[in-house]
């Protein structure tokens, strides 16, 4: 049996080929996490000095075993010189209690690193500075907050706790922005909203403001998004996706600037809401988050021949066929194994399982989850993205498509359903989670293992 030093030391392993992580790198990483607080100190007397492979790994195990001696030695990397450390060393201190980020004075530097150079550094950061009360607040929500983005995460981590959350500032303060950027917000706001009915006004408010066909908010107010039943079905599937239906649900149910989150009563409700259908695998969406990750003809020229290793073409998988290993929604599956593992649950991150899994399995959620939504946010690149002439895809979606996460935690709902044959690149990886990236620079992240290689 390898060493505790052993293990770390191949924490530095590098990826090859078109591997997503190195299998011996995979299976180091598992066996320290199954060995608990033993591997703690070696751990955190290894952070200091270990390199851009190596501290990332390190630093999700240090922050799933929740030992505060960890906070200390976490601060130290929030100034690292690689983002992808920066960022895991953000998405770490997430998982510590509050109480025990304030005593190792961890809301100063996360405040500093609300002004990062790397936007998902930033975001992550903004987002636990703002939980520990760190940045500014004054006496109003919205204070320090300036832009569309800042004034959404700042709604819902200072207002949206309140019990009587004030929906008509936000939608004052965001009168100056776009139609898309008040739609994104609303979205935002929707995917936090503490009641059912809070959710459900979000979603119309923001197709109130851009009714955008393709949006995730169609697929949330329509059903075929909610598997749980967390936003009232509101529009039939048989509904047009115009204004015209927007208005009518939002003049029935009220809107979320007037009616704030409170229920209707129970006979309006039972009136206003069509009777939920049955969501089969079949039936689950296959739009794109709204901008779409690329455009339509891009997705039709992805390769169709692309495999997964050891795999029959995607094409040839039925989109509802369960590998024998599947579990059943709700069941978290076992952390990555090395590749030469056979069990489906206990692949490494890219190992394709049997035939492809329906979209509604979801995978572990053992890795580090970040600071919220604000971790990867799924939203439309700057100018100056990839362009489809330089673009070379490593991974594609599989057959049934693939639902893709803006942070990765699978007991938060997914913003989208990547359409099949999607060619990606996968930025970063931990466990289970890919953050891939489009041939226009959107980002999310989906389950790792699910994904076609390049033949």
């Amino acid at each position: 049996m390898a060493t505790t030093d052993e293990l770390i030391a191949q924490l530095s392993l590098r990826a090859t080929g078109l591997e997503i992580m190195n299998p011996l790198k995979s299976a180091a990483y598992a066996e320290l996490k199954a060995r608990g607080d033993s591997v703690v100190e070696p751990l955190i007397g290894a952070l200091a000095g270990a390199d851009t492979e190596a501290a990332p790994p390190i630093l999700s195990l240090l922050g799933q075993a929740g030992d505060p001696r960890a906070i200390g030695p976490i601060l130290g990397r929030l100034a690292d010189p690689a983002s992808k450390v920066r960022y895991e060393a953000v998405s770490a201190l997430a998982l510590f209690s509050a109480s025990d980020l304030v005593v190792a004075g961890a809301p100063q530097a996360l405040a500093a690193r609300a002004e990062d150079s790397d936007r998902y550094v930033r975001d992550a950061a903004t987002a636990l500075a703002l939980k520990l009360g760190a940045l500014p607040s004054g006496s109003a929500w919205y204070a320090g907050a300036a832009g569309w983005e800042p004034l959404a995460k700042a709604f819902v981590a200072r207002e949206l706790t309140k019990p009587d959350p004030d929906y008509r500032s936000l939608a004052a303060h965001l009168a100056a922005y776009s139609s898309s950027e008040r739609h994104a917000a609303w979205i935002d706001v929707a995917q936090e909203a503490p009641t059912r009915m809070g959710r459900t006004r979000a979603y119309l408010e923001a197709l109130h403001n851009d009714p955008d066909p393709t949006s995730v908010a169609w697929g949330w107010l329509d059903g075929d998004f909610d598997l749980m039943g967390r936003v009232e079905q509101v529009i039939g599937s048989g509904d047009a996706r115009t204004p015209a239906t927007v208005e009518a649900q939002r003049e029935r149910l009220g809107s979320i600037i007037d009616a704030g989150g409170a229920d209707l009563p129970e006979a309006a409700a039972k009136a206003a809401v069509p009777q939920q259908k049955a969501v089969t695998p079949a039936a689950l969406p296959t739009l794109s988050a709204a901008p779409e990750p690329v455009a339509a003809d891009q997705v039709a020229a992805q390769p169709a021949a692309a495999q997964s290793v050891g795999a029959q073409p995607a094409a040839a998988q039925p989109a509802a066929a369960q590998p024998a290993a599947a579990q059943p929604v709700g069941v978290q599956p076992a952390p990555a194994q090395p590749a030469a593992a056979q069990p489906a649950a206990a692949q490494p991150v890219g190992a394709q399982p049997a035939p492809a899994q329906p979209a509604v399995v979801q995978p572990a959620p053992a890795q580090p989850v970040g600071a919220r939504a604000a971790a990867a946010q799924i939203t439309q690149p700057a100018a100056g993205s990839l362009t489809t002439s330089a673009w070379s895809p490593t991974h594609f979606v599989p057959a049934g498509g693939l639902p893709a996460w803006d942070y990765p935690d699978p007991a938060r709902p997914p913003r989208v359903a990547l359409n099949v044959g999607l060619g990606l690149v996968i930025d970063s990886v931990a466990g289970d989670w890919a953050l891939v990236r489009a041939v226009n620079g959107w980002r999310g992240w989906v389950d790792g293992r699910r994904l076609n290689r390049r033949a």
